[in-house]
C-alpha cells in the first residue's frame, strides 16, 4: 500500500513540477517565483519517502522538462530538481536546518562550479567575466547619455576607478562570491518550502529563533589569522595564498556580522523591546556602511566575551 501510494504521488510531484515550470515560461510575471518554488514538489516527495524513491520522479521531471522546454531552461529546471531532492532527503533523515541548508548549498557549488566549468570548457565563456562586461557597458551607456556639461574629469576618474575595482573585486572574491550566492539562494528555498511543507504534514525545517544563533568562538581565531595573512601577503596580492584569505576573510566577515544581529534580536527580546527595532537596525546595517562595522564589531565581542552570559548573570 506504501509502495502505491508512494509512485502515485511520485507521478503527481512530475506532473505538479511540469506545470508549475511552464506556467513560470508562458506566464512571465511568474518566472521569477518560478526559480523558488520550482524545488518545491520534489523537496516535498523525498522528504517523505527518501532520495532512493526519489529518483524515479526526478528522472521523470527531467525528461518532461527536456520534451516540453528549450535545452538553457531544462538544464535550469534539473539543477532546480536536484536542489529539491538533496534538501528533501535531509529532511527525511530529520536533519536540522542548518545541515539542511549546508547539503542545499553544498550540492548548489558542486552544481554551479559544474556549470562553470562546461561553460568555460566547451564555449570558452566566462560567467563572471560577462558580468562584470555588462555592468562596464551599463556604466558607460549612462555616461554618454549624460551631457557632457554635467561630466567632470573627476567623475570620469570614479567611474574607472569604479570599474577597476569591480574587476578586482570579481578576480579574487569569485570562490566567496560563489559560496554566498550558494548559501542565500539555499537558504531562500528553505526559507519558502518550510510554510508549504508543515502545511501539508510533511517534515519541515525548524529553525532556532534569530537570537539564538551562535556561531563556534573560534572564528575569531580565523578572523585575526585571515588578517593577519592579508596583511603579509599584502605585496603579492595576486597569489593563491593571499586570493585565499582575502575569500576566508569575506566569509567571515558576513558571519561575523550575522552574530551581531543575532545578539541585536537577542537583547531587545531579554529587554522586551518591540520586535521592530532589531529588524530596522538589521535593514539599516545593509545602507549604512559605518552601521554594519559596528554590528560586526558587536559580533566579534558577543563571541569573545559571550555578552549573553554576563547579561543572564545581571
Amino acid at each position: 500500500m506504501k509502495q502505491t501510494r508512494a509512485i502515485v504521488e511520485g507521478a503527481l510531484t512530475a506532473a505538479l513540477f511540469i506545470v508549475i515550470l511552464l506556467a513560470s515560461i508562458y506566464i512571465p510575471v511568474l518566472i521569477i517565483i518560478g526559480f523558488f518554488i520550482w524545488p518545491l514538489p520534489m523537496m516535498y516527495f523525498c522528504s517523505k519517502y527518501g532520495l532512493q524513491k526519489g529518483v524515479i520522479p526526478l528522472l521523470v521531471s527531467a525528461f518532461l522538462a527536456f520534451l516540453f522546454t528549450d535545452i538553457i531552461t531544462a538544464t535550469v529546471a534539473f539543477y532546480m530538481l536536484i536542489m529539491g531532492v538533496v534538501m528533501g532527503s535531509a529532511l527525511f533523515h530529520r536533519k536540522s536546518a542548518f545541515v539542511t541548508l549546508a547539503m542545499g548549498t553544498l550540492a548548489n557549488l558542486i552544481i554551479l562550479i559544474g556549470v562553470y566549468f562546461v561553460l568555460k570548457m566547451a564555449f570558452d565563456f566566462s560567467p563572471l567575466s560577462y558580468f562584470v562586461d555588462q555592468f562596464n557597458q551599463a556604466l558607460d551607456t549612462s555616461m554618454r547619455v549624460m551631457p557632457n556639461s554635467m561630466i567632470t574629469g573627476e567623475e570620469k576618474d570614479s567611474v574607472a576607478l569604479l570599474k577597476n575595482n569591480l574587476q578586482q573585486m570579481v578576480s579574487v572574491l569569485a570562490p566567496a562570491l560563489l559560496v554566498s550566492f550558494s548559501v542565500t539562494w539555499a537558504f531562500i528555498i528553505e526559507l519558502i518550502s518550510t510554510p508549504f511543507l508543515k502545511r501539508l504534514r510533511a517534515p519541515y525545517p525548524k529553525w532556532l529563533p534569530l537570537r539564538e544563533w551562535r556561531f563556534p568562538r573560534s572564528i575569531i581565531w580565523y578572523y585575526l589569522l585571515s588578517i593577519v595573512m592579508m596583511m603579509f601577503m599584502s605585496h603579492s596580492q595576486g597569489s593563491m595564498l593571499y586570493i585565499m584569505s582575502d575569500n576566508v576573510f569575506y566569509l567571515l566577515e558576513i558571519i561575523l556580522a550575522i552574530q551581531g544581529v543575532s545578539f541585536i534580536f537577542y537583547f531587545c527580546y531579554n529587554k522586551e523591546l518591540n520586535i521592530a527595532i532589531p529588524i530596522i537596525i538589521t535593514i539599516a546595517g545593509f545602507i549604512v556602511p559605518w552601521l554594519l562595522y559596528l554590528i560586526r564589531l558587536l559580533g566579534i565581542i558577543d563571541l569573545g566575551f559571550d555578552l549573553r552570559k554576563q547579561m543572564r548573570k545581571s
